[in-house]
């Protein structure tokens, strides 16, 4: 495969570049990844398995997780587990 860039491209690379350094800070991104736009709730679904080999335990659960967005930050609000037969 051929990587080398025309002229044109390797300008484009260069504006995009440019734009990216001095619009698209690290603080920038991070306050992205931050932000909720409209959305005040969430829920997170987990696979999780809990194991002691040496006491012969296993446990599969589903967990449900709600969460809501209040004063800047992810509360947790529901925590419901299911257990899942072996």
């Amino acid at each position: 495969m051929d990587f080398i860039l025309t002229e044109e491209q390797r300008q484009l690379q260069d504006a995009v570049s440019r734009f990216m350094t001095r619009e698209y800070t690290f603080d920038r991104r991070r306050a992205i990844l931050k932000s909720v736009d409209g959305c005040s709730t969430g829920t997170i679904v987990y696979d999780a398995t809990y194991a002691i080999p040496s006491q012969n335990f296993n446990l599969h659960l589903i967990i449900n997780v709600t969460y809501t967005f209040k004063h800047g930050k992810w509360l947790s609000v529901i925590d419901q587990g299911t257990e899942i037969p072996a």
